[in-house]
């Protein structure tokens, strides 16, 4: 990945810098009934940690690790909801994560994507600078935050049929979908422009605009770096964030489908034997969640929607909990 650290370019990485903060994984496992971690890329693969790289050498890790740290205090005290208040120390935390998906896939994206690579290069190069204090903004590269619920699938719920050809809708696992896949990706749409560092916890969602030519609903759910208040309960999104929030729904659950039987089975068993003892799970509420915008379908596995909503690229990984 890299020679030296990504952060200060002096000392060598260690071998398991997270991507994601390690409690946001920790969090996300408490909420599962089965506590158990599949890669997105092979759904039948069972992982102990989501996705670690060799980025940060182990003085970086320990400073980034302080933010991180506030952060988790905030969460664990209620604070990070619609309507409440975040400081500049929290912005900072989020840029540090979106910072570290832009290092991560940088290669990915020339690769794969070109058109974007120099934005990306820019996204990334700006973040550093604000990160190292040399900055006091992001610029034209700015955060987008929203928190996962119900009242939000049901917006994606909405976009989706507005958009598809078959007017489908989201996925109708789209709240297992929210509780369950963690994700650091970069999303692109080829065609229309958009680009899109993308970092999704069992929680909420951080992203960091690379290039977007629409930013239709944005001011609602971009945050300031010097604090101010999270979206409230009634805030629209910009529709490339409701489209791919329901695009990666689908792709949800086409892995899922690929579960093998054997595994399936296993994992259904578990889930019998520890319901009784999670029975407030984020899967279980999820899961009712899911019953309640789609009835009978929630139980039933879908065909993706055909037409509107197709060109999405995710450059990345993530894994599901299972």
């Amino acid at each position: 990945m890299v020679s030296n650290c990504a952060n200060c370019e002096k000392n060598p990485p260690i071998e398991n810098s997270h991507i994601l903060p390690k409690w946001t994984i920790r969090h996300a496992l408490h909420g599962s009934v089965t506590g158990i971690l599949r890669a997105t890329d092979n759904i039948n693969r069972r992982l102990q940690d989501a996705e670690k790289v060799p980025l940060l050498c182990r003085d970086c890790e320990n400073s980034f690790s302080k933010v991180e740290n506030e952060a988790a205090k905030q969460f664990r005290a209620g604070a990070i909801a619609h309507g409440g208040t975040y400081n500049a120390d929290f912005f900072r935390f989020l840029v540090s994560i979106l910072w570290r998906v832009g290092m991560v896939r940088t290669d990915q994206v020339k690769n794969e994507a070109p058109r974007f690579s120099a934005a990306m290069a820019s996204a990334i190069q700006i973040w550093y600078d604000f990160l190292q204090g040399s900055r006091a903004d992001v610029g034209e590269y700015p955060v987008w935050f929203d928190i996962l619920d119900l009242a939000l699938a049901k917006k994606v719920n909405a976009c989706m049929k507005s958009i598809s050809t078959d007017t489908r809708g989201a996925a109708p696992v789209i709240n297992r979908y929210f509780a369950d896949w963690l994700g650091c990706e970069v999303t692109v749409y080829e065609k229309s422009g958009f680009a899109l560092v993308w970092a999704k916890t069992s929680e909420w969602i951080i992203v960091g605009v690379v290039d977007v030519p629409d930013k239709t609903n944005h001011t609602s759910i971009q945050l300031s770096p010097s604090g101010g208040s999270f979206p409230s309960a009634d805030h629209t999104l910009p529709p490339v964030v409701l489209a791919t929030l329901g695009n990666q729904s689908w792709e949800c659950m086409r892995v899922s489908s690929a579960m093998k039987p054997a595994q399936r089975d296993k994992i259904q068993e578990s889930w019998k034997q520890n319901k009784a003892k999670v029975p407030a799970s984020k899967q279980s509420k999820a899961l009712e969640a899911d019953l309640e915008m789609f009835g009978d379908d929630a139980w039933v596995e879908l065909p993706e929607p055909k037409g509107g909503v197709k060109g999405q690229s995710c450059f990345g990984k993530g894994s599901h909990n299972l």
